[in-house]
């Protein structure tokens, strides 16, 4: 009976460290892909920006490129990967939001937005993000992949 017990005891600490390694490996694996998604933002807007800068491309009256062209990186947009691959596109600002400088639907919840929205009044590239379990969260989210800073 000492022997089963003993026995049951290990097996829940055992349980226990491999719930808490794959807790931790989880959150290794939601900051690094955080900090992708926050790398291929500024690698898409740092492209944007080249090539307005380098008159390599067609612009529009405010000097932006008017859209963003996958060719650009060997032809795939960079992946966010806070989003199902099958996301990888980017959206462009409908009339209504040529004035924002973030899209009205920045977080995504059923698959159906783009991973990345461009504005090419303002020429600002954003990535959406999953709905989180708050608000709140959703919010500080997108501000950190965003680059940007909250208020």
């Amino acid at each position: 009976m000492r022997r089963l017990l003993d026995l049951i005891a290990l097996g829940v600490v055992v349980l226990i460290l491999l719930g808490m390694v794959m807790s931790i490996n989880h959150g290794k694996r939601r900051e690094q892909a955080i900090e992708a998604a926050r790398l291929s933002v500024e690698r898409i807007q740092a492209e944007v920006n080249l090539l307005r800068a380098l008159g390599s491309v067609e612009t529009n009256d405010r000097g932006h490129p008017a859209g963003v062209d996958p060719s650009w990186f060997d032809g795939e947009l960079p992946m966010n990967p806070l989003l199902p691959a099958g996301q990888r596109w980017m959206d462009l600002a409908k009339p209504g939001e040529t004035l924002r400088r973030h899209p009205r639907a920045w977080e995504v919840e059923e698959g159906d937005e783009a991973m990345f929205w461009y504005n090419p009044v303002q020429g600002v590239v954003r990535a959406r993000v999953p709905r989180q379990a708050t608000p709140e969260e959703t919010r500080r989210l997108y501000a950190e992949v965003n680059g940007l800073e909250l208020d």
